[in-house]
């Protein structure tokens, strides 16, 4: 009779110690949960462009709370990448990720060349200026060209960093059969007379001419002119061809009082 007492209690025990471990385990399971799953407060992943600026703030989903990178994170966005970085909001620590994305294409500016058959440019040639933030560009022609003929060529020119953004520009190869080394003419009235106050177009009455372009622009100089102040000014005039040849000219502003 008392054995079976025993075994009674023993099975009563037994029964009450498995409920005990089974709400320990599933308030352990719950617990981790919200431990490990902070979705409802940072954002696993924030985006920002290549060079652009980022704070710890921007991974929380509350902006009214504080936040600092962990010591030992190292924020850049300088390269396109994924990087992992330590945020530390109070109490909490977390580990998001950094995506640096590169969605703008490299800013190119073209030139024309004038080239014989014997000196064929390559495309970096025709490059005046690119300038990338990735600072990583390549440069190619855009499409194939023949020299089979001589005169003016339509020439592409693409620029691709490495995040694969492109920009295309077009120009001419100018190909001769001899470079040209005579430089333009400028003719005309140069010197000009105005009374005090007048308004003057520097480059009217003067012309260009060379013997192979017939595009080529006058550049005035005209910094020195008082248009307020009697007296004679000096303008400097040039025009250059497309091979580099120049030709410079001096006109005189003389500005007079009314009588």
């Amino acid at each position: 009779m008392k054995s079976n007492v025993r075994k009674h209690k023993k099975s009563k025990r037994n029964r009450l110690f498995i409920p005990l471990i089974a709400v320990a385990l599933v308030c352990a399971g719950v617990g981790a949960y919200f431990y490990y799953d902070y979705s409802n407060r940072v954002y696993a992943k924030c985006q920002v462009e290549l060079g652009g600026t980022v704070e710890p703030t921007d991974f929380l989903k509350d902006t009214t709370k504080e936040a600092s990178f962990t010591q030992g994170t190292v924020v850049s966005t300088a390269k396109a990448g994924e990087y992992l970085v330590g945020i530390e909001s109070k109490p909490f620590t977390y580990e998001c990720t950094l995506e640096v994305d590169d969605t703008v294409p490299p800013e190119l500016t073209v030139k024309e060349l004038t080239r014989t058959r014997e000196e064929a440019p390559a495309a970096s040639d025709f490059v005046v200026e690119v300038s990338d933030l990735s600072g990583d560009v390549s440069i190619y022609f855009g499409t194939g060209f023949s020299l089979d003929s001589y005169g003016d060529i339509p020439v592409t020119i693409v620029a691709e960093d490495s995040s694969g953004n492109k920009t295309e520009a077009n120009t001419i190869l100018h190909l001769v059969q001899e470079y040209d080394i005579e430089p333009p003419v400028i003719e005309g009235q140069l010197d000009k007379t105005i009374y005090v106050g007048d308004s003057i177009s520097f480059k009217r009455d003067g012309v260009v001419t060379d013997n192979v372009d017939t595009d080529i622009e006058v550049q005035v100089d005209s910094s020195y002119v008082d248009i307020n102040t009697p007296g004679q000014y000096t303008v400097i005039y040039t025009a250059t061809d497309s091979m580099g040849n120049m030709d410079l000219k001096e006109g005189i502003i003389t500005v007079i009082e009314q009588t």
